[in-house]
């Protein structure tokens, strides 16, 4: 053991988004776990930049009155106003002269604290989630510190739907509010938002495409403590989106660019097909594998996806992305406290993952139409699942196949 062991106590007491290892041989997985969400890395490098404007400004003010008091004393009228040399600067500049002797166990359990305002969540057991599409009551939701994520500690909320469909913005949505969620992943006192658990997992399959290695252990060990034929999940929301939007943006790329101009998306775009071609016996993979920007391979996986999920979550509340709401969305997770109109409705958009302009151009929005022209049987599957969805009321696909040419 290095002898400035706590050597990083103060700095960790300032709330310094650190990423800290306790053995080098977590490195890969950390690793991992940072590159496979980019919306995460981005978040923690802004948090970081924050931080350390924050810190060096701080620390400088310290050592300025520092060396002015001691050079003038206390109080002096040459100690410029704007230095702000108060008491708080003092004690401040007196814990940095003390920095060495600093306990670290007490920094830490101080930092832990700090971070422990991020609570978990509470699950109402006493109300009964409502299934009607895209139409939940107005409930309560709540963070309660000293309660667990669920009622039932084997389950974990979960947000799924077609990959492509707003996953990302709803998970952004949820943190923004103060309620922890994570994005194609797990974790203990957090909402999964996930396309990729709506598939069920199987004995061969140890470890989701872009799951976190942390994410895995931790589901691999809430599925030890469930009961026969109980669900990992609960409560479910389906996510929906318009069929001809998610079909004409994983036909341009399965990934969170939403192109595959790039290294990442490629490798992202075959990663979510290949996990998708093991679920949807329709969708042919490897050899014979459809074209990459095949309106067919999208048009059955937006049908197939959903149905899967239906059949998965039969209990599933059922939200459309065109007209969710922050309180829809909290009802719909059947969370309870304070009232949800001191919730935002806004749910904005996910920049980082929309299709660049210049996609759109080269590949433009598939039309009911063209959809007709690939399959006719096909068109009319996923018409009526739109349907049911909500989209599309009160009209017949030969009327927008004709409108929407």
């Amino acid at each position: 053991r290095h002898a400035c062991e706590d050597s990083f106590a103060p700095f960790l007491k300032t709330g310094a988004p650190f990423v800290v290892l306790n053995d080098w041989k977590e490195l890969p997985e950390v690793l991992e776990s940072l590159i496979s969400n980019p919306e995460e890395l981005m978040k923690r490098q802004e948090s970081l930049l924050q931080w350390n404007k924050r810190f060096w400004i701080e620390t400088t003010s310290r050592f300025e009155c520092l060396v002015l008091e001691r050079h003038f004393g206390k109080d002096n009228p040459h100690i410029p106003e704007t230095l702000g040399c108060s008491s708080k600067w003092k004690a401040s500049a007196l814990t940095l002269r003390k920095s060495e002797t600093i306990n670290s166990e007490t920094a830490i359990q101080e930092q832990t604290e700090e971070n422990e305002k991020d609570s978990p969540l509470q699950v109402d057991e006493t109300e009964t989630v409502p299934t009607a599409l895209g139409k939940p009551e107005t409930a309560d939701v709540s963070i309660d510190a000293n309660t667990p994520v669920n009622h039932n500690p084997s389950t974990t909320p979960l947000i799924t739907g077609c990959g492509r469909s707003g996953t990302l913005s709803l998970a952004s949505y949820l943190k923004s509010v103060g309620i922890p969620a994570i994005h194609e992943g797990m974790k203990e006192g957090a909402v999964s938002v996930s396309w990729l658990y709506a598939a069920p997992d199987s004995k061969y399959l140890s470890k989701y495409p872009f799951e976190p290695v942390s994410s895995a252990k931790y589901r691999k060990e809430k599925q030890k403590l469930l009961r026969p034929g109980e669900s990992l999940f609960g409560p479910v929301v389906h996510l929906v989106r318009h069929p001809l939007k998610v079909i004409s943006s994983t036909r341009r790329c399965f990934c969170g660019r939403g192109m595959r101009t790039f290294e990442l998306g490629r490798k992202s775009d075959l990663r979510s097909w290949k996990f998708v071609a093991k679920h949807i016996p329709s969708i042919a993979y490897g050899a014979t594998a459809m074209r990459l920007d095949s309106v067919e391979r999208s048009a059955l996986y937006w049908l197939h996806w959903n149905k899967l999920i239906m059949k998965n979550f039969p209990g599933a509340v059922v939200l459309q992305l065109e007209t969710i709401t922050g309180p829809k969305l909290v009802t719909a997770l059947n969370l309870k406290g304070k009232n949800t109109t001191e919730l935002p409705d806004e749910i904005r958009s996910a920049a980082f993952h929309t299709s660049p302009l210049k996609e759109k151009k080269k590949l433009p929005d598939v039309t009911w139409s063209q959809l007709r022209s690939v399959s006719a049987s096909l068109a009319e599957a996923i018409f009526n699942l739109a349907q049911h969805f909500g989209y599309e009321k009160s009209k017949t696909l030969d009327e927008v196949s004709i409108s929407r040419r």
